[in-house]
């Protein structure tokens, strides 16, 4: 999701993203063509603040690419985020909250988070995230591997293989 582009009447939103990737990003051999799908999330308001824009690219390739480059957004009002599904966005924010921003992030929809021990986690559910602190170092949870009957289903099905942008 690319979030915080400015609304326009009739706007064509593959061509405001395109025009963030090129300007902002300088991907170049970006094309318009590399979107494949591109849309504003949730219905138009009066409201000052803009809805963000979801893409999806025609390669993971370019997905990619463009992602490991969204720090060139940084100072420019623009951000990018994973779209994430409602139970990995919950354990993300614990997640944010438990350890701080500088160390928790998410990628290919799995949240990676810096244990007290600087060892790399990946979470899936909330029981694998209150476990980091109790496991030892080298014991990290896959997406495949969770067998918590609560999240099971959320672990292995939610994750959507396109990257969206805001």
């Amino acid at each position: 999701m690319i979030h915080d582009i400015p609304e326009q009447l009739n706007e064509d939103t593959s061509q405001l993203m395109s025009r963030v990737v090129l300007d902002k990003l300088k991907a170049d051999g970006f094309t318009i063509g590399n979107i494949k799908d591109s849309y504003r999330l949730g219905r138009s308001s009066n409201h000052n603040k803009p809805r963000p824009i979801i893409a999806k690219f025609q390669l993971n390739s370019t997905r990619n690419r463009i992602w490991s480059s969204k720090s060139k957004l940084k100072n420019t009002g623009i951000t990018l985020s994973e779209y994430l599904t409602h139970s990995r966005r919950t354990v993300f924010m614990v997640a944010r909250e438990k350890y701080g921003i500088n160390r928790c992030w998410t990628r290919d929809g799995v949240t990676l988070v810096l244990g007290l021990n600087n060892t790399r986690h990946r979470i899936t559910c909330m029981e694998e995230l209150h476990s980091i602190d109790s496991e030892p170092a080298n014991s990290v949870a896959s997406t495949t591997d969770c067998s918590h009957k609560e999240c099971t289903r959320s672990c292995i099905h939610s994750f959507s293989f396109f990257l969206y942008f805001a």
